[in-house]
């Protein structure tokens, strides 16, 4: 089902989304979230200002800014993934980024007073596993796990947030060279298996199913994750090739999932397809609760 898109207004003055050099605006908006207190998490991350990327947090209900914190050090090209936990810690909220390009995600930590609100979590692994991209990052609420993917990647991963939700900064600490910027610490990885293709988008529903798009067959998929990763687990909950590439999922209050579609995926330029673009079909409806069994 596609919903027309209605006006978009800014919600920041235009002053503070301008194209400029000031690296105090936002320049380059890859990511958002939104926390269970109502709170919009923008994730800026230009590549062609020499500015680093930020995380700033805004009050919605009284349209101020509330926090701001420059991710010093890290690569900008990649960060294109903010997800809030849903559940508050012992830190406040914590985000999770992606993808940094060294094998790790970002955690931030709202809670931490006058201290720096981030570093970075390395994701170890078996030799024999592959290189773990983070472009794309879902949480389940069900069965407590991080799923990790990426554009560039085959591959699907997890990671327990269990044991997540109990690390901080100060591990991440004493595990930091003094030499670097950049405060990291090390969690264990599990590899699921190859998807079905190159996908986009990844987001856990709430019956525990991981919904990606599949890039080469135009189809938002659905895996099943009680079982394996293999082609017989998946449902195709859509397939069209007007749906050029989702880029995003989102599941709204009813367990509605919902995508964001956009003409071209990024890293498939070469591909022509804006003649099939229709700019007011942006929002998909992909299914409701009971449309997998």
């Amino acid at each position: 089902m596609n919903i027309p898109s209605p006006p978009a207004t800014a919600y920041l003055s235009p002053e503070l989304q301008s194209l400029g050099e000031d690296c105090t605006n936002l320049l380059s908006v890859t990511a958002l979230d939104v926390d269970n207190r109502g709170r919009l998490w923008v994730l800026d991350s230009p590549e062609d200002i020499e500015c680093p990327a930020k995380v700033i947090i805004y009050d919605l209900h009284h349209n101020e800014e509330i926090s701001r914190e420059n991710l010093l050090g890290v690569p900008r090209k990649n960060l294109r993934c903010l997800t809030v936990d849903p559940v508050i810690g012992l830190w406040g909220h914590r985000g999770y980024i992606g993808d940094p390009g060294d094998e790790s995600i970002i955690i931030f930590d709202t809670g931490l007073t006058g201290q720096r609100k981030w570093w970075k979590l390395h994701l170890k692994h078996e030799p024999t596993v592959p290189r773990v991209y983070t472009n794309d990052l879902a949480i389940s609420r069900k069965n407590k796990r991080l799923y990790i993917t990426g554009t560039n990647s085959l591959d699907l991963f997890s990671i327990d947030l269990d044991k997540l939700r109990h690390k901080d900064r100060l591990s991440a600490v004493a595990h930091s060279k003094r030499e670097t910027t950049v405060e990291y610490s090390d969690s264990d990885i599990l590899w699921h298996g190859i998807k079905l293709g190159t996908s986009t988008g990844l987001l856990c529903d709430s019956k525990d199913g991981v919904q990606y798009f599949l890039v080469s067959e135009h189809a938002s998929v659905r895996w099943d994750t009680k079982y394996n990763l293999k082609a017989e687990n998946h449902l195709i909950l859509l397939q069209s090739e007007h749906v050029l590439s989702i880029t995003d999922y989102r599941m709204d209050s009813s367990k509605n999932v919902w995508a964001i579609i956009n003409p071209l995926w990024y890293d498939n330029s070469s591909v022509d397809t804006t003649n099939k673009w229709n700019a007011t079909n942006r929002i998909i409806k992909i299914a409701g609760f009971d449309s997998f069994y």
